[in-house]
């Protein structure tokens, strides 16, 4: 009656029902009135039937919404077996009519789960009622089946793991992730306690999580377990998992069972290790990396920098605590221009690329070269890397280089100029020597003396434009250092507040040096000590002999050595920079261009011999030099140039004479001439020529005729031909015996400083 009311309420009209209804009733004139009743009450009756076989047929065919079944039909199958049949083969709803029926009759009908019974006779009313009651329920449960195979679909096909149980935690749902995580198939898992299905164990201590189920159905509500649990399958395999619990009530709130879904971490776990090693990785190389990196997010707060940029700002004294804190509350002295170039990568999503000078603090100037890098999420840029060099050095270097390009391209004007003047010069000097062994006047004779002297002069002046033009190899003479070290000391203090005190032994060895060349270096060590003392001081300069042996431990020959000491009392050398002072640009002077040790590094490498340094800050710096002494040749050498000298002052006015045949190549005529003219003058056979290809002709064609030469004296450098150590190396393929002798007014070619040249 309710349900009626029900029907009512919802606008259901019962006389207007359309549904369609197989009658199976044996007694026909009991089916005519069932028919025409139902027909009154606006239902459809596909037709009338009196047997169980029949019946199936047509219900196969017409497929009705509901069939009235009599139990007792006449024939090999009754009502209750016919019904049996149809709901399991085509799911229809079934209302039974009887007038009376055995228990047993009854007891099977039930199993059939018929929608109804209708005793005979019965009313329209109780008619209609029962099959609206029938159709109502079996739409009900359709919905409700096809919203379990929804669910049952769903479930089995989602990606998670997931397990059903009844109210006593027995399995009553397994879909198919759930069967391959645990090894257990649905079937065979149906029924079984939980526990034994789903066996999760602690991941610290492998103790069996056993009270998990009992928390669920404790707690009323969902327990979620994120990490620490591993899943033990049937066959023994452990999987990380993250999984909850969570009761399933019915509509009066009574326990109906627990769902537990679950799903296997393996993957996720080595992707997140995967990360941290990828973050670990990007962390040691970013902290590894000498350029100084900052990360800001859009607020321009500093959320990561590297190593190297927190060891910068500690040198520059700059705040520690930076990360969180906002990029212009740390650095004030960034200019405004900063800011917007943030906003413009934020803006666009470009890298920029700047360079700007930053005055740290009064003292420190810094020039830095920044990359501003945007990172993305999706279109959106959160986050910019800041990427800082310091350029500092490499701007002072690159104006350093053009200062050395100046320098160069005035050393080849300087070499240019020298060559030509000594070409000159020896014009002059050639013409006085010419003039003096000609004349016979005394008074002639001292003023070409005279000349001679001034002409002297300008070629040492000349040697100093072409020792800065060739910056290379040292034209070597014997020579004691000790009154160099003095004079060189003297002229560079000069108008210093710094005072001197030489040590020098009085039987200092000599040396095969460049005295301009250990000038230069002399000079710089004495300027850097004056400058290291801005308050005065006294340098001290000490010069000896010594020995090196095997135990000398310097990377040096064993033998005889001049060691010099330059020892001042000034600020000292911090141990960090030790190590670079040698370095070309290197420097901590304001106003240093850093070449100074570098080039005397280079000297005294290029005289065999070595320099060191130690100091001490607030203490005092020392350099030591070792150069090599020739203490084999002293004593001989020193009574040679005596009798030489004594010689020639006896018989300087003796001409000695010679015989042969010269050939002089060279491209200056006043040069060739004048040589000419001194060796014939001599006694000699003179021949002369402009070109080397054409002085090797010369030599051979007078070789082949028996008149072969007996000195070839050949320039250097002629534009247009071949060098002279190339014409002579070709001389010596035709000649092995050819005697030679190169002349240049250049001396930057080791072949003008080793004159025993080896051509093998």
């Amino acid at each position: 009656m309710l349900n009626l009311l029900k029907f009512q309420k919802e606008g259901i009209i019962l006389a207007m029902s359309k549904a369609r209804i197989l009658v199976v009733e044996d007694e026909s004139i009991v089916a005519m009135d069932i028919r025409n009743m139902l027909e009154k009450l606006g239902y459809t009756v596909v037709n009338t039937v009196s047997s169980g076989e029949v019946a199936i047929q047509e219900t196969a065919e017409k497929q009705p919404d509901l069939v009235l079944m009599d139990i007792m039909l006449k024939g090999n199958m009754d009502g209750v077996q016919t019904a049996d049949k149809i709901r399991n083969l085509f799911h229809i709803p079934v209302i039974y009519l009887t007038a009376y029926a055995e228990e047993n009759t009854l007891q099977r009908a039930k199993v059939t789960e018929p929608y109804g019974y209708i005793i005979k006779p019965f009313q329209e009313r109780e008619l209609s009622t029962t099959i609206e009651i029938a159709l109502y329920k079996h739409k009900s449960e359709r919905k409700l089946e096809e919203s379990e195979k929804w669910l049952s679909t769903t479930l089995r096909s989602i990606g998670d793991a997931v397990i059903a149980t009844d109210p006593k935690g027995r399995v009553s749902f397994m879909n198919p992730v759930a069967e391959h995580l645990t090894g257990w198939q649905e079937a065979e898992a149906i029924g079984k306690e939980i526990n034994s299905i789903f066996y999760i164990i602690d991941e610290k201590d492998n103790k069996p999580l056993d009270n998990y189920i009992i928390d669920v159905i404790q707690s009323g509500s969902v327990i979620r377990m994120l990490n620490s649990t591993i899943l033990v399958s049937k066959d023994g395999k452990k999987h990380p998992i993250e999984h909850s619990g969570s009761l399933i009530k019915d509509q009066d709130g009574n326990l109906s069972g627990i769902v537990f879904v679950f799903k296997d971490i393996t993957e996720r776990r080595r992707a997140e290790a995967a990360l941290r090693r990828s973050e670990l990785q990007y962390r040691t190389t970013i902290d590894s990396l000498n350029d100084y990196i900052h990360v800001v997010d859009p607020d321009l707060r500093v959320v990561l920098l590297n190593n190297a940029f927190k060891k910068w700002n500690e040198k520059l004294g700059l705040a520690k605590d930076i990360i969180g804190r906002n990029l212009f509350e740390v650095f004030p002295f960034l200019e405004e221009s900063v800011r917007n170039e943030y906003k413009q990568v934020f803006k666009t999503g470009e890298t920029l690329v700047t360079e700007e000078a930053n005055n740290i603090r009064d003292d420190i100037e810094i020039i830095t070269e920044t990359r501003k890098i945007p990172v993305f999420e999706g279109e959106k840029v959160v986050r910019i890397i800041s990427v800082i060099r310091d350029i500092t050095e490499k701007r002072k270097m690159e104006t350093e280089m053009l200062k050395i390009q100046r320098l160069e391209s005035l050393a080849l004007m300087a070499g240019g100029i020298g060559h030509d003047f000594n070409n000159i010069l020896t014009a002059i000097m050639a013409n006085i020597s010419l003039a003096m062994m000609y004349s016979d006047q005394d008074k002639i004779h001292e003023k070409l003396m005279g000349a001679e002297r001034a002409a002297l002069q300008a070629k040492n002046l000349t040697q100093q434009l072409l020792t800065f033009a060739k910056g290379g190899m040292p034209v070597k003479k014997e020579s004691s250092i000790a009154e160099l070290l003095k004079d060189s000391t003297i002229f560079s203090l000069r108008g210093s507040d710094v005072k001197y005190e030489f040590h020098i032994s009085d039987d200092l060895w000599t040396m095969d040096i460049d005295c301009g060349q250990i000038s230069q270096v002399i000079n710089n060590l004495v300027i850097n000590a004056d400058q290291a003392m801005p308050q005065g001081g006294v340098i001290k300069i000490s010069a000896e002999n010594v020995v090196l042996n095997s135990e000398h431990r310097l990377p040096l020959d064993d033998g005889p050595y001049v060691k010099i000491f330059f020892e001042d009392q000034g600020v000292g050398i911090p141990e960090e920079n030790l190590t670079r002072i040698f370095e070309p640009y290197f420097t901590t002077k304001k106003k240093g261009n850093g070449l100074g040790l570098a080039t005397s590094h280079t000297i005294i490498k290029n005289h065999g011999g070595y320099i060191t340094v130690k100091s001490k800050v607030g203490v005092g710096t020392t350099f030591c030099i070792y150069l090599p002494a020739l203490v084999e040749s002293l004593v001989k050498d020193v009574k040679e140039e005596e009798d030489e000298e004594e010689s020639e002052e006896k018989n300087e006015e003796v001409n000695i004479m010679g015989n042969g045949k010269i050939l002089v190549v060279d491209d200056d005529q006043f040069i060739r001439e004048l040589a000419a003219n001194i060796l014939t003058n001599f006694g000699y056979e003179v021949n002369t020529v402009s070109d080397n290809l054409k002085a090797i002709d010369l030599y051979k064609e007078s070789k082949e005729i028996g008149e072969p030469y007996d000195l070839v004296i050949m320039d250097y450098i002629i534009p247009g031909s071949i060098s002279g150590l190339d014409a002579i190396k070709k001389l010596k393929e035709a000649d092995e015996d050819v005697n030679a002798i190169i002349s240049s007014g250049y001396s930057n070619d080791s072949v003008m400083t080793n004159f025993n040249y080896s051509f093998k």
